[in-house]
């Protein structure tokens, strides 16, 4: 299967009302642009809401942490206290393909891998890890 293919099949699982559960590999996703470094995103049925296809790959709602994210996000969108009074902040996430380096649903017992390529690991990720400080720099430069 092809990564557009398998990332096809993941939206169409999520918004399917199943509850499903994916890992998704990545060397990072965006937040209003904004380039986060990471290595997985868990997604699922039931967390992961309105996952629509893009030009380069997907977004959906995200639910995180205020001290995640850059402190202009959580000024933008505000915090929101859930029913134990965990802060969280809801964003859209955005990944593109190209960061993408697995896709595989979680079966409970085992994983079913349904795209995998670590040419994006030896590629990609140290890009996007050079990407990240270059961006925060550039946002410190804009705030003096």
């Amino acid at each position: 299967m092809t990564k557009k293919e398998a990332a096809q099949q993941l939206i169409a699982a999520l918004n399917s009302g199943v509850a499903r559960r994916f890992q998704i590999g990545l060397v990072g996703y965006y937040i209003d642009g904004r380039p986060y470094a990471a290595n997985a995103l868990t997604m699922d049925g039931h967390s992961t809401l309105d996952v629509i296809a893009s030009a380069d790959g997907f977004s959906s709602y995200a639910f995180f942490s205020p001290n995640l994210l850059a402190p202009e996000t959580v000024a933008e969108y505000g915090v929101q206290h859930g029913p134990d009074g965990t802060p969280f902040v809801t964003v859209r996430l955005e990944v593109k393909l190209c960061d993408v380096f697995l896709i595989a649903e979680d079966l409970g017992d085992h994983t079913d891998a349904w795209y995998f390529d670590q040419d994006v690991l030896a590629t990609r990720m140290p890009e996007f890890r050079r990407l990240v400080p270059l961006w925060q720099g550039r946002r410190a430069m804009r705030e003096h």
